[in-house]
C-alpha cells in the first residue's frame, strides 16, 4: 500500500515540475513590442506693454508733471497759438501693441455762464481735435471718445457707420517706438471776448496700449483677429476697467 502511495505522490510531483517548466519557459520568451523617445522645448513669455509720455525731444515726462504746452505769454489770449506736444514712447520689446489716446477738456471760470462755458468748450475741442496727427503714415480714427491708432493703415472704414472695422496698426515696439498724438498749433477762438476773462482750460491725454496679438476663444482656431478698432476697444476695456 505505502508503495503505491509513493508512486501516486512520485507521479503528482513529476507533472508540477513538469508544468513548472513550462511556465519558466513560457516567461522566458515572452517580451512587447515597445519604444521610447521624448522632446521637450521652452517656450518664453513676451515682453511687457509699457509706454510713457514725452515731450518734444522725446525725453520723458516725469509723473505728475504737466503736459507740454507752450504759448508764448503768461496768460492766454483771443486769436493766440497754443504748441501742444502729446507724445507717447514705448520701452524697447518685443510684443508688438495697440495703442489708443483720449483727450479731455474742462473749462471753468468765476462768472461765466455754464452757455458760455460750453460754447468755450466747444471752441477749443474743434480747433485741438484738428490738429491731431490724422493724415500720412500717422492716421488716428476717433471712435466711442477714444482716438485709435490706425498708424498707416489709411484704410478708415467710414461708410454705413463702420468705423470699428477699421484695422489699427500693430506697433512693432522693438526699437522704442515714438508715436505722435498731438504735435502741433492750434488757435484760441478769436470771437472770445470779455465774457471769457479770466477762464480757465485744462487739457487731459491718457494712452493706453495692449498687446497686439490675439486669438479665438476656440483653441483649435489658430488664426490670429485681426486688430479692429472693435477688437481693440473690448480688450483695452477688459484691461482698463472704468472705476
Amino acid at each position: 500500500m505505502l508503495k503505491k502511495r509513493l508512486v501516486k505522490y512520485n507521479s503528482i510531483i513529476a507533472v508540477l515540475i513538469a508544468l513548472l517548466i513550462i511556465v519558466v519557459s513560457i516567461g522566458s520568451t515572452f517580451a512587447w513590442f515597445a519604444g521610447k523617445d521624448e522632446a521637450d522645448k521652452q517656450l518664453v513669455m513676451g515682453d511687457a506693454v509699457i509706454l510713457n509720455m514725452v515731450d518734444g525731444d522725446g525725453e520723458k515726462i516725469p509723473d505728475g508733471a504737466p503736459l507740454p504746452i507752450e504759448i508764448p505769454s503768461e496768460y492766454l489770449l483771443p486769436g493766440m497759438s497754443v504748441l501742444t506736444q502729446a507724445r507717447v514712447k514705448f520701452t524697447n520689446s518685443n510684443t508688438p501693441a495697440l495703442l489708443r489716446a483720449s483727450l479731455t477738456l474742462q473749462v471753468g471760470g468765476e462768472g461765466i455762464t455754464q452757455e458760455d462755458l460750453a460754447y468755450l468748450q466747444e471752441q477749443i475741442n474743434i480747433n485741438l481735435q484738428s490738429i491731431i496727427a490724422t493724415t500720412g503714415n500717422n492716421k488716428w480714427a476717433l471712435y466711442n471718445g477714444w482716438w485709435y491708432y490706425l498708424g498707416s493703415n489709411n484704410n478708415v472704414e467710414t461708410s454705413g457707420g463702420n468705423i470699428e472695422n477699421s484695422i489699427c496698426e500693430s506697433i512693432n515696439c522693438e526699437n522704442g517706438a515714438t508715436i505722435d498724438f498731438i504735435n502741433n498749433y492750434f488757435q484760441i477762438p478769436k470771437s472770445l471776448d470779455n465774457r471769457f476773462a479770466n477762464a480757465s482750460i485744462k487739457f487731459t491725454v491718457e494712452f493706453q496700449g495692449i498687446q497686439a496679438i490675439f486669438f479665438d476663444e476656440d483653441p483649435t482656431n489658430p488664426d490670429q483677429l485681426p486688430n479692429t478698432i472693435k477688437l481693440a476697444e473690448e480688450k483695452l476695456n477688459e484691461a482698463f476697467p472704468i472705476n
